[in-house]
């Protein structure tokens, strides 16, 4: 980072864990992230393997779209798997979107239809 004055600022990591890359061999000897090291469950590449947060309705679409395999939903997944399903749904997020608008509209079709 440069300072207005030209120099190189210094920037602070105090507030920051240093990350450190480190291999599966190591992770698997490490008490602390034992299990960490697995094969991903959606392309199934040996990494660090983490259990990915997605919504009920997330894992639905994807499912959906064939983005995912049934076995692969709230199961650990590589970074670049859980990078390119989370980039799949905010590119998706308009599709989405016109279809609850949608759904909305023939529910409320129905129910005044009922009344």
């Amino acid at each position: 980072m440069v300072s207005p004055t030209g120099r190189k600022a210094k920037v602070s990591t105090a507030h920051r864990p240093a990350l450190e890359v480190v291999s599966c061999n190591e992770i698997k000897k490490s008490p602390v992230l034992e299990g960490a090291c697995r094969s991903c469950t959606n392309c199934g590449i040996q990494s660090t393997s983490r259990r990915r947060v997605f919504s009920e309705q997330a894992w639905s679409l994807l499912l959906l779209w064939n983005e995912i395999t049934p076995a692969a939903v709230e199961q650990p997944m590589c970074d670049v798997c859980y990078d390119d399903l989370r980039e799949t749904l905010i590119d998706r997020n308009e599709e989405v979107e016109k279809l609850l608008l949608r759904t909305a509209r023939k529910a409320t079709r129905i129910l005044e239809n009922a009344v």
